[in-house]
């Protein structure tokens, strides 16, 4: 055989190793490369459903701890108050529970009340109720993708359930960082429905339920991770992680496979590339090259090593021919991406990390929420042993946190009951709850070892896991020390304004009776003793001193119940009290209110003489107190207010000698007022007489003269003087006859009212007559009449005629002589005004009040002839008598207007005689 050249041979010889060796190498690579991006490709959806499920987790638990103490805390607060307002605060906390918490709705199902709920009603009608063991939450039947779900949690037998939306959770799986351009992460319900929203639509996935061996695999409870297809039937990479927190629902995290090799894809184009052009390149240059492309490939092939270990860093030789460079630059770039890979895988680390730390931060905010919160809190164990005693409850009972949960020594400080027995240690708040009963609001003493007493309130609840299994107490207290003094503060100061109270009532029943009596001396001694029965005892007696001195008569009784007032007249009508008695002559003599037992001398006789009729009510109604309340007149005791009490209402106290003075002084003052009210009504009587009597007599002498004058001043032959001297006589007797009339009406209006004669009237005809009468008298003024609507109606003539002609003429006396005097007279429907106005002084605001009374006059009228100040008074009297109302208005550049008004057919009944 022809042996081959040395060329050839050592051609040969480097060809084979080179191809072998590049061929073995480029596999070796992509093999390596291959199975690091897998793992890296598990690592990082494994790493994405862990982050899920822990910010699930920890989002979930947080919304239950804070359910969990809104629940405890709203309890405490508003279970001591009343049934209707712990109903309101319950509603209101959980109102304000379910607007800070961002909720749709929330209901609460309390063990003594009415469900209450606020915010959107569930959809489903299903009633609250505990869930099973390990599930916090339920998701309400689904609406597309907003979905609903439900936090429940419970405290006993109170079972409080919050709805939340969707949308928060939603955030957290819509973040895909880490999982590529093509990697998605989302929930779903035990039925392997979506809860969350799909990255992917359009594949009916709304209607229907998943079905993939991964979903199946993880809503039978396993967590895991591996390679298969998903809803789209896609090639991805599953990492799944079951929820038993939400009834049993999966986290799922993919990502699809021709993304997550597309390195090691590539990286395989590229190294066979690179072989290719590596053998063709060493067939022609292999001699040249020998020695270089070995070197090369050598430092390649540690390099596939170190990458296939997991040594990203390492540096990637570029030297050698091109081919090996291209090579050794593929490589470089594998391990970027490798190493990019593994700073995301980091990343994620380092959130997880930072979750674990929030959370112990949170544990240790609950542990110093714990230890400097006001009230006390103390656990126990199952066994009834003390395992938390925080600061409140060291300074509530006087011993330290290690004192107290030791079990080998005996607590220092000793528990008693309200009213002062010691209380076992069975029955403490604390020990009870560990047996299973809830204590509420209990209250209990403590004596703390430096002798100080301590009162506390508080709350024990038992504690259970999630399955009922129970795991201690806890006992929530406060110090009600200084509240407790205020309570028996505030009794006592109730208790004085309950006195107060029944003095201010009493004296304003007595102030209104005696302003309502008629004030006379009999009717206030009736009204001062009905008062005192309704208001300070049950039975009141007015004794009168008699004619003789010697006893005090029974006069008035009254008593509170009909019964009790039909039995005393029985026997203190009939026996009579004697001035000389003890008691009785003390308080006559003192004419001090005088507190006095039933027993008393002279008070017990009322009792021991009893006659026989009265002997059953006497036995019934047993006096417990008695009150002597003397009142005299000037110069002379008229009596005794005599006060009975009985049982069971306690007898009289130094406390109600007050009252007693201010009620005999109001009594004696309404005496005095009745003496002297009877005295000025003699008066006015005298003086009413008198003016009727005089004006009667002297009418008619001034009538004569005033005819007389009348017909001489009609004779021709009479002189200037004749004349101008009988004028001043006729004048003279007119305003006396004026004069006369309105002392007559003063006296008739005061006595009984002005008397009106009504007829049919048409108050236009008769207004304008006397306008011009008045007119004729005063020719030198201008007086402007007007008149509107229909005046007529039922009515007195002479005494309209009066009104119209006083008015009238007090605004010709009161006004400037230039000025206009301006009267009009208007038909409404159902009344006539009549206005007269008049320019000048307005009236003094002072004098606007008093204008209408009697015997006034204002300053404008003080030199008026004829006048005695009655005008104004009729006038009114007349408009009253008809029904009607005057009324005046006077101001600074208006002038002064009176208006009347006087309805038409409207009548008031006559006055009283």
């Amino acid at each position: 055989m022809r042996s081959l050249s040395f060329r050839s041979l050592f051609l040969l010889l480097m060809v084979t190793p080179v191809v072998v060796a590049t061929g073995l190498l480029g596999w070796l690579s992509y093999r390596a490369a291959y199975e690091v991006v897998a793992q890296d490709a598990t690592r990082a959806v494994e790493i994405a459903a862990n982050a899920r499920e822990q910010a699930l987790r920890v989002r979930l638990s947080r919304q239950r701890e804070r359910a969990y103490g809104f629940l405890n805390l709203s309890r405490v607060r508003c279970a001591p108050m009343p049934e209707r307002e712990r109903t309101r605060c319950f509603w209101d906390a959980l109102a304000d529970f379910a607007f800070t918490e961002t909720a749709l709705g929330a209901r609460l199902q309390l063990s003594h009340g009415e469900p209450l709920r606020v915010g959107t009603p569930p959809e489903d009608p299903v009633p609250l109720a505990r869930l099973p063991p390990g599930q916090w939450v339920r998701f309400e039947p689904r609406s597309g993708f907003e979905r609903v779900y439900e936090l429940i949690v419970h405290s006993g037998d109170d079972l409080l359930g919050i709805r939340f939306g969707l949308g928060p959770i939603n955030d957290i799986f819509q973040e895909r960082y880490g999982l590529g351009s093509s990697g998605e992460t989302f929930l779903v319900d035990p039925e392997g429905f979506f809860l969350t929203m799909p990255r992917y639509s359009g594949y009916g996935v709304e209607s229907h339920p998943l079905d993939s061996r991964p979903l199946g695999l993880c809503l039978e409870g396993r967590d895991g991770e591996m390679a298969g297809v998903d809803y789209r039937g896609v090639q991805v990479i599953h990492a799944f992680r079951y929820v038993e927190e939400i009834g049993g629902g999966c986290i799922m995290a993919h990502i699809e496979q021709s993304e997550a090799f597309a390195p090691a894809y590539r990286l395989r184009l590229r190294v066979a590339q690179a072989s290719a052009a590596l053998v063709s390149l060493t067939v022609g240059l292999s001699f040249l090259f020998a020695r270089r492309l070995s070197r090369p490939v050598h430092n390649l092939t540690r390099t596939a090593r170190a990458l296939q270990a997991g040594d990203f860093d390492v540096a990637v030789p570029a030297e050698g021919p091109g081919e090996l460079k291209t090579f050794a630059t593929t490589f470089a770039r594998m391990a970027r991406s490798l190493q990019a890979s593994t700073d995301e895988r980091n990343q994620l680390l380092v959130r997880e990390t930072e979750a674990r730390q929030e959370a112990e931060s949170q544990k240790a905010l609950l542990r110093l929420i714990i230890e400097q919160s006001g009230e006390g809190l103390i656990m126990a164990d199952t066994q009834g042993i003390v395992r938390l005693f925080n600061a409140a409850a060291e300074r509530h009972h006087g011993v330290s946190a290690e004192q107290a949960t030791a079990p080998e020594q005996a607590p220092t400080f000793r528990l008693f009951t309200v009213d002062g027995r010691v209380m076992p240690l069975e029955e403490t708040p604390l020990q009870r709850a560990v047996r299973g009963e809830v204590v509420a609001n209990a209250r209990w003493r403590v004596l703390r070892p430096d002798g100080q007493w301590r009162t506390l309130e508080g709350t024990a609840s038992p504690l259970r896991q999630p399955d009922g299994t129970p795991v201690g107490a806890v006992l929530i207290a406060h110090d009600v020390t200084q509240q407790q003094q205020a309570e028996a503060d505030r009794e006592r100061l109730v208790h004085e304004l309950k006195m107060e109270r029944t003095r201010l009532v009493a004296l304003a029943g007595l102030s209104r009776a005696l302003a309502e009596s008629r004030l006379s001396l009999e009717s206030i001694l009736d009204t001062t003793c009905r008062q005192l029965a309704e208001h300070v005892g049950d039975v009141c007696c007015w004794r009168k001193v008699s004619v003789d001195g010697g006893l005090l008569e029974a006069r008035v009784i009254h008593g509170r119940d009909p019964e009790l007032e039909a039995s005393a007249r029985q026997f203190l009508m009939e026996v009579p009290l004697r001035t000389r008695d003890e008691e009785p002559a003390r308080a006559l003599a003192s004419g001090e209110p005088l507190l006095v037992s039933p027993r008393a001398p002279g008070v017990q006789d009322i009792f021991l003489a009893v006659p026989p009729k009265g002997v059953a009510a006497l036995e019934r109604w047993r006096p417990s107190g008695a009150a002597l309340l003397p009142l005299r007149a000037p110069g002379r005791p008229l009596g005794l207010m005599v006060l009975y009490r009985f049982e069971p209402n306690p007898a009289y106290t130094e406390d109600d000698l007050v009252l007693f003075r201010e009620l005999v002084d109001r009594t004696a003052l309404a005496i005095e007022n009745a003496r002297l009210f009877q005295q000025e009504q003699q008066a006015v009587r005298i003086r009413d007489d008198l003016v009727a009597v005089v004006s009667h007599d002297l009418r008619n002498p001034i009538s004569a003269i005033s005819m007389s004058a009348s017909v001489m001043l009609k004779r021709n032959e009479l002189t200037d003087w004749q004349a101008k001297g009988l004028s001043r006589i006729y004048s003279a007797a007119d305003r006396a006859l004026r004069m006369i009339r309105d002392l007559l009406d003063s006296t008739q209006a005061r006595v009984g009212g002005i008397p009106v004669s009504p007829r049919p009237l048409d108050l236009h005809g008769l207004a304008r007559h006397v306008v011009e009468e008045v007119q004729l008298a005063h020719p030198e003024r201008h007086i402007l009449f007007q008149a509107s609507g229909d005046a007529h109606g039922v009515w007195d003539a002479d005494r309209m005629a009066q009104v119209i002609t006083n008015l009238v003429g007090n605004a010709v006396q009161h006004s400037p002589a230039d000025s206009v005097v301006r009267v009009e007279m208007r038909g409404l429907e159902t009344e006539v005004q009549l206005s007269v106005h008049n320019e000048g002084t307005p009236i003094v605001a002072e004098e606007l009040s008093t204008l209408f009374e009697p015997f006034r006059r204002g300053r404008g009228a003080a030199g008026a002839p004829g006048s005695v100040g009655l005008g104004l008074f009729i006038t009114r009297q007349i408009v009253e008598a008809h029904g009607g109302v005057i009324e005046v208005r006077s101001q600074e550049g208006e002038g002064t207007l009176f208006r009347a008004r006087f309805p038409r057919d409207r009548m008031p009944p006559p006055p009283a005689v």
